[in-house]
């Protein structure tokens, strides 16, 4: 998404989750702050008929957020009673105590409704939901997108909800309820493990081509940027790496010992083989194999090799902008 934005698309984000954790990631505001009580994305279900009437805007319940070119609709504490005034909004239809509108004949089509209004003012349209299946929201979301992609985990409990909901984006579409034009599935949160690999083949088996090839991994930076409210991608840049006299001993030490580390060719040759191992061109075990050849036969080589008096140099030279400055002399009072 931000790198959407950089590169000047206009971008539209609706937060149909109650717990609000994409506008706190885009605002760095929690929805218990109540900061968007009354232009958030219940209040436009609630203002429905003044929508309608064009006596406001969905435009009225956009905010701008911290990343350029990135508006959002909030979501806020009342994001909940959407279930309960959709309900009310199409009764009110049924019964003529509104004007009905044409493909406006359940609550779920609601916020379609409201996408329309919009979708010409931007490129793309994000909208997040919960993780739970069984919600009008998330139904709703589901009829309202053109392309529907699935976050999932590693671990038994993850595949089994990630089957289950690809599942039921297709049911939608064959019953010809939604019009998606896609549906895939991205790995999140992902650390290299068997555990991994095994969650892996297992949605490459019953999948294909729905698993995306590329992955989100785990990492500290993660972490730090939902605790910090911003994007993963924003957080970085507000990080200043300080080199440390540790790390540029080890640097030194890799560089004389086993230079190939330093090389960004082998990171890529090893994501390559991570590739080959998603598309089913390698085992994961031959994957495997040709890693820990690489480790025994590099760790060997250090074991058998004696650097001490050639890193001593090294060590010296970068010793010398670590000193710690000489504290002054303290004088005793007579």
């Amino acid at each position: 998404m931000a790198d959407l934005a950089g590169n000047e698309a206009r971008v539209l984000c609706i937060d149909t989750d109650p717990q609000g954790n994409l506008t706190y990631s885009l605002e760095g505001t929690r929805i218990t702050d109540e900061e968007f009580t009354g232009h958030a994305l219940y209040d436009l279900y609630n203002d429905f008929e003044k929508v309608h009437a064009g006596e406001k805007s969905v435009r009225d319940y956009v905010v701008e957020t911290n990343l350029d070119n990135v508006d959002l609709i909030p979501a806020s504490l009342e994001t909940p009673k959407i279930n309960t005034k959709a309900k009310e909004l199409i009764d009110a239809m049924k019964q003529g105590k509104m004007d009905s509108l044409e493909n406006l004949e359940y609550e779920t089509q609601i916020l379609k409704y409201f996408v329309s209004l919009v979708q010409d003012d931007y490129d793309y349209i994000f909208i997040d939901t919960q993780p739970s299946r069984d919600s009008l929201l998330v139904t709703s979301s589901l009829l309202a997108a053109d392309y529907i992609l699935i976050p999932a985990k590693s671990g038994s409990y993850a595949v089994d909800s990630a089957f289950r909901t690809y599942t039921y984006c297709n049911q939608l579409r064959e019953q010809g309820i939604a019009a998606q034009k896609g549906v895939g599935l991205i790995q999140t949160m992902v650390q290299q493990s068997q555990a991994f690999n095994i969650t892996r083949e297992n949605y490459l088996r019953v999948l294909g081509n729905a698993v995306f090839r590329a992955q989100i991994r785990f990492g500290k930076a993660v972490e730090a940027s939902e605790m910090a409210g911003m994007p993963v991608v924003e957080y970085a840049k507000t990080q200043i790496i300080k080199p440390q006299k540790l790390g540029e001993a080890i640097y030194e030490v890799v560089a004389v010992s086993i230079k190939q580390l330093l090389n960004p060719e082998l990171t890529a040759s090893w994501e390559k083989g991570l590739t080959y191992v998603s598309e089913g061109t390698i085992t994961s075990q031959e994957y495997m194999d040709k890693l820990e050849r690489f480790v025994r036969l590099r760790t060997k080589q250090v074991e058998d090799s004696n650097f001490q008096y050639v890193l001593r140099q090294f060590f010296d030279a970068a010793a010398q902008y670590y000193k710690k400055p000489e504290r002054a002399a303290a004088t005793k009072k007579q």
